[in-house]
């Protein structure tokens, strides 16, 4: 699976250039081939000293903006230029694999939904939250995925398939921007609740400290354990005032006697 990814991102003269796109657009291939042959998946991962952002693997013509296409799923004049590489028999097969990207992308954004409505629940004005991704980018009818991928759809059963197949390449690109951002989102709304699992391990970190050092029944440290503990406890948390708690914890603990 990795090397077929491999080879379709590369082969597509308007696709990834950077190490970051090639990630984001080889993991949806992979997904996508992984549920259409009913294979294990496999999970990419980055292992660069450099920004994946910013370190240029490829160097591409410039890509074409997402086209809008007509009611009979034409793009309009000039949002593609050039052939397709490839055979417009493979239309068939590459349109194919993008409704599984959407649905990735559609449960990816679900997900970041829930992150975001869990976290202004459960912790008071957590930091990190973004807003939610554009609507558009699924359901817009000038260029969203989701209709753009019905015209797509339309043209190979009417036998279009060059149209199909340039679309299809745009259309994957148009998507992997999309995955990115929505990554950045899931990231983002995740940061609160990492945040406050970091703070309970170390406090429990810090309180097994203190029974190896034999301070457990020390009437202070026990004091500032106890606010420190309800710090977290306190619905919505303050994750400021709950780090600031086991931080005087820690000091105590340090403080020589």
């Amino acid at each position: 699976m990795l090397s077929r990814a491999l080879s379709l991102a590369i082969g597509d003269v308007h696709g990834a250039a950077t190490l970051e796109e090639f990630r984001v657009v080889m993991q949806a291939t992979i997904d996508a081939i992984a549920a259409e042959y009913r294979l294990p998946g496999q999970k990419m991962h980055v292992l660069s000293e450099y920004d994946p952002a910013e370190c240029v693997l490829v160097t591409r013509p410039a890509a074409p903006g997402p086209p809008v296409w007509s009611a009979e799923g034409v793009a309009a004049e000039g949002d593609l230029d050039g052939e397709p590489t490839g055979v417009p028999e493979r239309a068939a097969d590459e349109v194919a694999a993008l409704p599984r990207i959407l649905e990735q992308l559609e449960s990816d954004l679900r997900r970041a939904a829930q992150q975001a409505e869990e976290a202004l629940d459960h912790f008071l004005e957590p930091r990190g939250l973004l807003a939610l991704a554009d609507p558009d980018w699924l359901t817009d009818a000038g260029c969203g995925l989701r209709p753009w991928l019905a015209d797509l759809q339309a043209a190979v059963r009417q036998g279009r398939t060059v149209d199909a197949l340039i679309g299809a390449r745009a259309w994957h690109q148009y998507a992997a921007r999309a995955a990115q951002e929505v990554e950045r989102l899931l990231e983002a709304n995740s940061a609160p609740e990492t945040h406050f699992r970091e703070l309970r391990s170390r406090l429990r970190l810090y309180r097994a400290k203190a029974g190896q050092l034999g301070f457990l029944e020390s009437a202070p440290l026990s004091e500032l354990h106890t606010a420190a503990r309800a710090a977290l406890q306190d619905r919505p948390v303050d994750l400021d005032a709950a780090e600031q708690r086991i931080a005087e914890y820690a000091r105590a603990l340090s403080a020589p006697r």
